[in-house]
């Protein structure tokens, strides 16, 4: 319905909805730029200065906490002091929890990313379901990891939690 739209203009239809108080648009807007392709950075940047549910964010924290290189001086100045410092508190985290094979246990990412960034595992959250529909569901956190579930079978998990094509899932050792 909106396929015309550019990124630029979602960008402003948040910046004008945020301003005039518009939650309806402003919805609408976050669902559309949901589904726009950008860097991690420029969402977490765009989402903190409209106050954006912070949930949508957990994929793009993840995915900057376990990538290979650190944040670039220009990503840092994006994200200021306080989220890049979160972002390397998390990637020493994540460097430190890995198997000898490199994984990460996605379990232990939420987690972990839900701990640095103060993100509560039960906060209401309005998760996108088709560009016609949203539905507010009561995100719960899954159960620490176990050596039984250490490879992500937990099936307790949430999967609208870890938006996988952004993210590389992997394993972690367990404390």
């Amino acid at each position: 319905m909106y396929d015309e739209a550019t990124l630029d203009d979602w960008e402003t239809i948040l910046l004008l909805s945020d301003r005039w108080l518009f939650p309806e648009v402003k919805e609408l807007a976050i669902r559309e730029l949901q589904k726009q392709d950008m860097t991690h950075v420029k969402r977490i940047t765009l989402y903190h200065d409209f106050g954006v549910d912070r949930t949508l964010l957990i994929p793009d924290y993840a995915a900057l906490c376990e990538r290979e290189q650190p944040l670039t001086l220009d990503e840092g100045l994006n994200l200021g002091m306080e989220t890049t410092l979160m972002v390397a508190w998390g990637r020493e985290a994540a460097l430190s929890n890995r198997l000898a094979d490199g994984n990460l246990n996605p379990h232990w990412l939420l987690a972990m990313v839900r701990e640095i960034f103060k993100i509560s595992p039960y906060q209401d959250t309005v998760m996108p379901i088709d560009e016609d529909t949203i539905t507010t569901q009561k995100n719960q956190a899954p159960p620490p990891p176990t050596k039984d579930n250490v490879n992500g079978t937990n099936p307790g998990a949430l999967v609208s939690d870890i938006n996988s094509q952004s993210i590389q899932l992997t394993n972690f050792l367990l404390p």
